[in-house]
């Protein structure tokens, strides 16, 4: 062999790894890309979910609070229901109660 056909070996080789080294620098970029958008999109996924939640609590946090407080405080007239009654009409205006039998 001279040097000549040495050379154009030599290039053929040089340019058969460039070729391989860019066909493995593509295939990874391409996988780096699949997991990222996998990754992107669980997260958009769970960012989703948290806002819905949000909302849901957001709803319900104020009936909940509306709830303690209507039960935990009584009003003035659930304390003395009939207190109302008996001061609007005079004694008199009922007559005698009846017992019923």
């Amino acid at each position: 062999m001279n040097e000549s056909d040495i050379s154009k070996q030599i290039q053929q080789m040089v340019r058969f790894v460039r070729q391989e080294t860019e066909e493995k620098a593509n295939e990874i970029s391409v996988s780096a890309e699949e997991v990222f958008n996998i990754e992107k999109l669980q997260l958009v996924e769970a960012k989703k979910k948290i806002r819905q939640e949000n909302a849901y609590v957001s709803i319900l946090y104020p009936m909940i609070i509306a709830i303690i407080v209507s039960t935990s405080i009584p009003s003035q007239s659930s304390l003395n229901p009939l207190k109302g009654d008996l001061q609007d009409e005079p004694d008199s205006a009922h007559g005698p109660v009846e017992q019923p039998y």
